[in-house]
């Protein structure tokens, strides 16, 4: 009878190994699927010229990945599956991303950090007392959210440099489109009473006062005195520009071409104070993405919970005190 139920309580202890080490495969093989989501969704917001709300996906991404890679660090027993599911997912990172010196630094820098904070959810997770999910992951979240926000940082400088390298037009373009929004008037040559969506013509007509000479001359010879006075504005402003251009792009062409004069010495370090500003921005909205991230977490690990996919289990645990 002691060889029977030896032999059931072996066969119970190899069913039990493999479902637990089911489960782990399972929570590996989803890790690997979400950050392979998170480079594809990341490689087409930013490459892709998808529109601006693809972000949100990306973060959604992000926060199941946190939680998925969080429970694989906390339940693997197994030294090269951790190793295995981080070196892939870094290698499909330089797979998708463009092949350039920084994205692919973006990519290092991310699976250092990444590693980091997994080895900081397993030590957390082991010297707990009695196991808190929101204990465990709050720590060490910092350091994931940080991950993506360089990640994000080298591969918005590399998009950012293409960009201005092939069409550096358009840069100054924007900033003259929304100077000319921003403020009325760029000129102190602008009359009190100019609207920007008049014409060139209809500005200098309104600007100039006809002489009495030519009040009762024909058409042509007044539209060849405005004509003048239209190419003496240009040259003055030094544009190019015809009378029937409205007059917010012809201040638009203004600051643009004010912008290069100014700024074209330092357009080098567009993109990277570009990437630093959109970067920082990110920063100040980290802690939501944190909490949002921890939220996530809670309800996923309470669901799994709830489905025996894990279990709680209560140990002894013996602690030390000094006596004489």
């Amino acid at each position: 009878m002691s060889e029977i139920a030896q032999a059931l309580e072996t066969a119970k202890e190899s069913r039990e190994s493999l479902k637990r080490n089911t489960k782990i495969i399972i929570l590996g093989a989803l890790s690997l699927a979400l950050i392979s989501l998170n480079w594809y969704l990341i490689e087409a917001s930013l490459y892709g010229n998808w529109p601006l709300i693809s972000w949100v996906w990306v973060m959604l991404a992000a926060m199941f990945w946190i939680s998925i890679i969080s429970f694989f660090v906390m339940v693997n027993r197994y030294a090269w599956m951790y190793v295995l599911v981080n070196v892939w997912g870094l290698a499909l990172y330089l797979l998708l991303m463009p092949k350039d010196l920084y994205v692919m630094l973006g990519g290092v820098i991310f699976f250092l950090l990444s590693m980091l904070f997994q080895r900081r959810i397993a030590t957390e997770e082991k010297n707990q007392l009695n196991f808190s999910i929101r204990r465990t992951i709050s720590g060490s979240l910092i350091i994931a959210t940080h991950a993506f926000l360089l990640l994000i940082g080298f591969n918005l400088y590399y998009n950012t440099s293409q960009d201005f390298k092939n069409n550096p037009e358009q840069f100054y373009q924007k900033i003259g489109e929304t100077a000319a929004r921003s403020i009325p008037f760029v000129s102190d040559n602008l009359t009190p009473g100019a609207n920007l969506n008049m014409t060139l013509d209809e500005y200098i007509q309104q600007k100039s006062e006809l002489p009495r000479e030519l009040q009762t001359a024909p058409p042509s010879q007044r539209n060849s005195f405005y004509g003048s006075l239209r190419e003496q504005f240009l040259n003055q402003v030094g544009i190019d520009a015809s009378g029937n251009e409205t007059l917010a792009v012809v201040m638009s062409r203004i600051v643009n071409e004010k912008a290069k004069e100014v700024l074209g010495r330092y357009e080098r370090f567009f993109p990277l104070i570009f990437t630093l500003v959109i970067v920082a921005l990110l920063r100040t909205f980290a802690f939501v993405f944190n909490w949002l991230t921890i939220l996530v977490t809670w309800i996923l690990f309470k669901t799994l919970l709830a489905f025996k996919f894990f279990k709680l289990s209560k140990t002894t645990v013996e602690v030390e005190h000094l006596e004489v």
